[in-house]
């Protein structure tokens, strides 16, 4: 297990088929846990550079490849295993967890090839596929629970976030466990809000959802804080903004300073008016001048700039390089530049040459002309882009991650098209091609609520045939929506009313199915996506039910099927995704509106709470 992990995972099963197929199999020395993630689904606890490929014999669960290589546009499987193996499952949708079950055989192995550097791209790629010494190693998918490993700002923040939201229980806040030697005293309050103990909170300062305040901390009048952690002895000034940031202690933000999608280390002063942008990262006792404005994704620290000696210094150089490291011990700083932090401020910017980003050159051309300024240029903003993807924010990075997913996804299905369709040419029998699992869910739904048959029985059969099949609760959840809404009439002058009033009668008959399908957060997700998809499948159903899209938001919302949490959520990842040039019919805007006006109806809720907690 690595040290960055945070999980809540009940590994009594794991371990369990580990010892028992240990005593089946002596050469099974190693079992894997993977979290199963949503296809496609850009989540913040999955670093962006990941393109994780996992081959699983779908009969044994035994790992017969493993391959992160974002670099590489295909992969390799050794054909011996395809003969030993009569079925593999390649998913690109498990998140490694870094929890392994391992046998003292594990410990031999690192002995033995003591040269690996990476434990999963060198270690775990390279002996799953050395079949020649017959080890085996085994992967363990898991559906319930949480586990995430930390391994860059972004998915600290993703860690941090699902920490606040309660995916962790029991490792929640107010448990008090995470003292790190000292005792803690958090209480929770409605909205996902914590405060420890003498925390100091002026009458009119906004504290909204997903905030966490630690001990001694003060925040003056008119502050507003949402979706952010403040650590301990902070000061808060009056009319500051902090949004999606994490303070850690004795942070110090002055008046009418913005602060958002930042990270602030221990001892950081952010004089007034100043604004850090978001990936902002600003090491210990940093300070950012008045009213200065600093860019987004940058990185502040106070150390001094490393220089090292290449073999061609003189020994004027070597002289400066003493006398320069005599003053840093000295304690005598250099004179920040104000271009960088402000007047008055203390660091300096973190360059990307300091970063260690290497990324490949996209032609030979590239790569045999050093000098060519425009080369350069291209190869600083690739690393740039890299050390984007790896801090807070960054939407347009998490939107390209998105679109190459979904131009996988097109042909994929191109070809699965083109495949069948060459069935049919050539004679073969259409009646074996295969049915789209979400069909087939649909088609239950329909017929076997017109039967009048029981939904619990109903549930059964589909959970059987999920299992089967090998899919998650949100799939299900993506055919069982859709297939609720099509036993609503919506034809001969039906008003809106009507529709919605049938809409929630079909929803509440159904509302114990769906319930036992939300397990995991990105099944209350499946649930919006689904009534998004639904409203956009043709032109047809664009006009009947894009303007009920808001009210079918609500209804869902009524029966506890999605949180206001995750309706926000949606909403705020919807809004970055916006292409500014994109312009919307009359139908689409006023939809639109209408979900803006539920929007800011749920926020002002939670805002409400807020209030009457702190009175």
């Amino acid at each position: 297990m690595s040290g960055d992990v945070v999980a809540n995972i009940d590994l009594q099963e794991a371990v369990a088929e580990h010892k028992s197929r240990k005593k089946l199999d002596p050469n099974c020395i190693m079992t894997s846990i993977f979290k199963e993630l949503r296809p496609n689904f850009v989540t913040s606890v999955r670093p962006l550079d990941v393109e994780l490929i996992v081959g699983i014999d779908a009969a044994t669960s035994q790992l017969v490849l493993y391959e992160d290589k974002p670099e590489e546009c295909s992969t390799r499987l050794a054909t011996l295993f395809l003969e030993n193996h009569a079925q593999v499952a390649l998913r690109s949708d498990l998140l490694d967890c870094y929890l392994d079950v391992c046998s003292p055989e594990v410990l031999l192995k690192f002995a033995e090839d003591f040269d690996y550097q990476d434990l999963r791209r060198d270690f775990l790629h390279n002996e799953v596929q050395n079949y020649e010494l017959g080890k085996k190693f085994f992967a363990k998918v898991v559906t319930d629970g949480f586990a995430a490993r930390v391994m860059d700002p972004r998915t600290y923040a993703g860690v941090s976030k699902a920490i606040l939201q309660r995916w962790l229980f029991p490792m929640v806040p107010d448990a008090n466990y995470l003292g790190a030697g000292q005792v803690t005293h958090f209480e929770y309050l409605r909205g996902m809000r914590y405060k420890d103990a003498n925390v100091s909170l002026a009458r009119t300062c906004d504290i909204q959802r997903e905030c966490i305040l630690g001990a001694g901390t003060t925040v003056a009048e008119h502050a507003r804080v949402l979706k952010s952690a403040i650590g301990k002895n902070c000061v808060i000034g009056k009319k500051v903004t902090i949004e999606g940031s994490y303070l850690w202690s004795n942070v110090i933000v002055e008046d009418g300073a913005v602060v958002k999608k930042a990270i602030l280390c221990d001892n950081v002063v952010i004089k007034r008016g100043a604004i850090i942008g978001e990936g902002c990262i600003l090491s210990f006792g940093v300070v950012i001048g008045d009213n200065f404005t600093l860019p987004p994704f940058t990185k502040v620290t106070k150390s001094l700039a490393q220089v090292t000696n290449d073999g061609f210094f003189s020994e004027e150089d070597d002289e400066a390089l003493l006398e320069r490291k005599a003053h840093a011990e000295l304690g005598i700083l250099a004179q920040w530049s104000a271009k960088e932090v402000g007047v008055g401020g203390v660091g300096r910017i973190w360059t990307l040459d300091e970063e260690d980003i290497v990324v490949n050159s996209e032609s030979e051309d590239e790569n045999d002309d050093r000098d060519n300024e425009l080369a350069e240029a291209n190869r600083q903003a690739r690393r740039l882009e890299v050390l984007k993807g790896h801090l807070i924010g960054a939407n347009d990075i998490v939107f390209k991650k998105m679109q190459r997913w979904e131009e996988w996804d097109t042909l994929s299905s191109s070809e699965e098209e083109d495949e069948e369709a060459d069935h049919i040419l050539t004679g073969g029998d259409a009646t074996a091609l295969v049915v789209p699992f979400h069909q087939i869910i649909r088609e239950n739904v329909c017929t076997g609520d017109a039967a009048g048959h029981n939904v619990d029985d109903l549930f059964m059969e589909i959970k059987s045939f999920k299992f089967a099949q090998n899919r998650s609760f949100a799939e299900v959840i993506e055919a069982i929506v859709p297939g609720l809404l099509d036993l609503v009439p919506t034809g001969n002058g039906q008003s809106a009313m009507t529709v919605l009033a049938n809409v929630r009668d079909k929803f509440q008959k159904w509302s114990s199915v769906i319930q036992r399908c939300l397990v995991e957060q990105k099944d209350q997700l499946a649930v919006v996506y689904a009534l998004e998809g639904y409203c956009a499948i043709s032109e047809e159903h664009r006009a009947v039910w894009t303007p009920l899209f808001r009210f079918l938001l609500q209804i869902v919302y009524d029966l506890d099927w999605v949180s206001d949490v995750i309706i926000l959520d949606w909403h705020a990842v919807k809004q970055a995704n916006i292409i500014e040039e994109e312009t919307l019919d009359a139908l689409a805007a006023a939809s639109k509106k209408d979900v803006e006006e539920f929007i800011c109806w749920l926020q002002e809720s939670d805002g409400d709470e807020s209030e009457e907690e702190t009175d």
